[in-house]
């Protein structure tokens, strides 16, 4: 039965809305980022800039990619 439960979610979350997948996509980034800086603060050091400027990096990748996939779907 929880198989069945988890499938329904997941086609509900496919069906859901393009503006509102985007929004949730960028939030999913943003969300992705914080804990990045957070592993980067607690266990980079003396390299803490330069991951946290990956962390950042990465995050606008992460957005593009939603905008592109958002423009996808249309």
């Amino acid at each position: 039965m929880k198989s069945a439960w988890t499938w329904g979610l997941v086609g509900g979350l496919l069906w859901a809305g393009g503006l509102a997948r985007a929004e949730s996509c960028e939030k999913y980034c943003r969300e992705e980022t914080r804990q990045c800086v957070a592993i980067c603060e607690e266990h980079a050091g003396g390299g803490t800039a330069k991951c946290v400027k990956a962390c950042e990096q990465e995050e606008k990748t992460c957005v593009k990619e939603c905008k592109e996939d958002e423009a996808d779907a249309r």
